[in-house]
């Protein structure tokens, strides 16, 4: 039944993006939100403290062939690109060179409906957690090999910790499992008071990643972001933001066999889009959009993306500070203390990758204080 509700939830989502895109072929964007300050309400609500020059852009590149950019993912002088339009994953050099793409869309064996691509802690695998098919692909990088595994839960995200597989699902009560190459689940990541009580509330839903040091939980509409150890153990710490935005309430409707899960958009605020590391710190882009004021083609987009990156200290989660990039962005990864970013919000709509320099000195000093 869980299943059933959650496929006639996305479809629903489905739809109205479908209904958003169809009125925006009439709308006109309004790309020049991408350089006013009418943003700084979303800021407040987490009570944001901002640091100029943080980051420098250096370049930028363009990707023409990548139509609806959703995450990237840097290894070495490779670019790994998930294109949501065409559902394929693109492997590009620095240099914009198209060396490999793995999946096309459909049900088939190598294709995909859609969901979220992700990294192994090691860099060696990529990840692709097909939610509608209810499917993980582990993407071998240097043969190219694709396995497949079929959890018992829906996949939101799926990480490889030290060839330990972990799922992300808003039906775990612990909301992330340890779970085998069949599908089995080995075990749940211990749950804090607060996520028990929400089980199967759609406020849940968001991503998981690990790096050679943790493993971090994050939520799509609340800014805490869980840091567990390697294997799965403890909590270490809890990051947050200086206004902490919580977990929204979750509503119940039943109509005879039915029951429908949902959360109030008037109060449901999309936080935490994306999440990197480096050694020191964690790197988290903020929205801070309201849903219930999605109203346009304009700000669904200006939503679902973001200018602003949350740092906090990688060894006990304090709040350091927030900077600004120099463009909305759908996703970005950091690597030797520089951040590569995505996005497709220009007036030619044209996928471009830009490269930032990290003014880590600064953010240590800042530490310290």
């Amino acid at each position: 039944m869980t299943k059933r509700v959650t496929i006639g939830l996305l479809a629903i989502v489905a739809l109205v993006l479908i209904v958003f895109i169809w009125a925006g072929k009439k709308e006109k964007v309004d790309f020049s939100a991408v350089t006013r300050e009418s943003f700084d309400e979303n800021y407040k609500r987490a009570g944001l403290k901002f640091l100029e020059n943080i980051f420098r852009e250096t370049s930028q590149k363009d990707y023409a062939n990548i139509l609806s950019p959703s995450r990237i993912y840097v290894k070495d002088s490779l670019f790994f690109i998930y294109d949501n339009s065409r559902k394929v994953i693109d492997v590009y050099t620095e240099f914009g060179t198209l060396v490999s793409s793995y999946f096309r869309k459909g049900k088939g064996e190598g294709e995909i409906l859609g969901g979220t691509m992700s990294m192994s802690n090691d860099k060696k695998y990529l990840l692709f957690s097909d939610i509608q098919q209810n499917r993980i692909s582990i993407i071998d990088i240097e043969s190219g090999k694709i396995k497949m595994v079929i959890p018992k839960y829906l996949p939101e995200e799926a990480t490889l910790c030290n060839d330990k597989l972990y799922i992300r699902s808003f039906y775990l009560s612990g909301l992330v499992a340890e779970i085998d190459e069949n599908g089995e689940t080995k075990r749940e990541l211990s749950a804090t008071d607060t996520t028990k009580s929400f089980r199967l509330n759609l406020g849940l839903q968001g991503g998981i990643l690990s790096d050679k040091d943790l493993i971090l939980v994050t939520y799509n509409h609340a800014t805490p972001i869980y840091a567990y150890s390697l294997t799965g153990d403890s909590l270490l710490f809890i990051a947050d933001t200086p206004i902490s935005i919580p977990i929204p309430k979750p509503y119940f409707e039943k109509s005879g066999n039915k029951t429908t899960y949902s959360t109030d958009p008037k109060s449901t605020i999309l936080v935490n889009l994306d999440v990197r590391t480096n050694d020191e710190f964690i790197f988290a882009l903020y929205s801070g959009g309201i849903l219930g004021e999605v109203k346009s083609l304009t700000d669904i987009l200006f939503t679902e993306n973001a200018k602003v990156i949350n740092i906090f200290s990688k060894t006990d989660g304090n709040y350091i500070c927030s900077a600004k990039l120099s463009a909305f962005v759908k996703s970005f990864d950091i690597q030797d203390n520089k951040l590569y970013a995505i996005t497709n919000l220009n007036e030619n709509e044209i996928t471009k990758v830009l490269v930032y320099d990290i003014d880590v000195e600064k953010l240590r000093e800042i530490s310290k204080k």
